[in-house]
């Protein structure tokens, strides 16, 4: 059962909306700011699941993701990639 989740997104706004949204679901939440931090935060916090933004600056999703899955104690961790990029030319 998923009860920790990682938010992970550079847009405060966006951050805070799905913080508000997942607790008021019942789930307890982390976030970051970028994906450097988000690293951090699942090495110190084992979340369930990671709601993972593609473009941050500091360290992308991409390159989360894999340090994650470099990690022992991370790599098993589900991310979901999350984007606001809907456009032909941003596929």
């Amino acid at each position: 059962m998923i009860s920790k989740i990682l938010i992970v997104e550079d847009s405060q706004t966006e951050r805070t909306r799905l913080n508000t949204l997942l607790s008021k679901a019942g789930y307890n939440t982390i976030t970051a700011e970028n994906g450097e931090v988000a690293v951090e935060e699942a090495k110190k916090n084992i979340p369930d699941l990671i709601l993972m933004d593609v473009n941050m600056p500091v360290m992308d999703g991409f390159a989360a993701t894999r340090a994650l899955r470099s990690n022992n104690s991370t790599k098993d961790i589900p991310v979901v990639m999350v984007t606001a990029k809907d456009q032909k030319a941003d596929k």
